[in-house]
């Protein structure tokens, strides 16, 4: 029989790998039915096309920008964390970090929605705010679900491994 309690660490290297992925991919890509695609980022950064031809640039309100910033450079460092976690637990070494797996997993999982509905109570305060980046125009996104794979993945393998 496999002893799955080796290969633990490669559901966490995918789950480092798909944190550190949500914080650089698009977040949302909006099309207004006439050609124009504006994609997106946690971090506030947005890039309009028309026709496919690139037609500007630019960064979302500043409150927006700074608190997706924030959840990005969570992101990034519970990513690396992980991908330091997993490294050590593939060489056969003891990580510290192994215990703190399903938290790292509880955050991911609630992180999706913390950051909409963060994203949500801006949109009241900030008149410049754009809402189709949260509501109703794009389809799920990379940042909802990858964190919520990463979950189930970190799950799993804190489940396997504590047993």
């Amino acid at each position: 029989m496999l002893n799955l309690r080796k290969y633990v660490w490669i559901y966490v290297l995918i789950a480092a790998i798909l944190s550190i992925l949500t914080a650089f991919v698009p977040m949302s890509v909006i099309n207004d039915g006439i050609g124009d695609k504006i994609f997106f980022w946690m971090f506030g950064l947005f890039l309009r096309f028309d026709n496919f031809k690139f037609h500007s640039a630019g960064f979302e309100d500043l409150l927006f920008s700074l608190i997706g910033a924030l959840f990005v450079l969570l992101l990034i460092i519970f990513g690396i964390l992980l991908l330091v976690s997993a490294i050590s637990q593939m060489k056969g070494k003891e990580s510290k970090l192994q215990n703190k797996w399903m938290g790292f997993g509880i955050f991911f999982l609630l992180m999706p929605f913390i950051f909409r509905i963060t994203m949500l109570i801006i949109g009241f305060i900030s008149p410049s705010f754009y809402y189709p980046i949260l509501l109703g125009t794009y389809f799920y996104s990379v940042e909802l679900l990858t964190p919520i794979i990463a979950f189930l993945l970190l799950l799993s393998g804190a489940l396997k491994q504590s047993r």
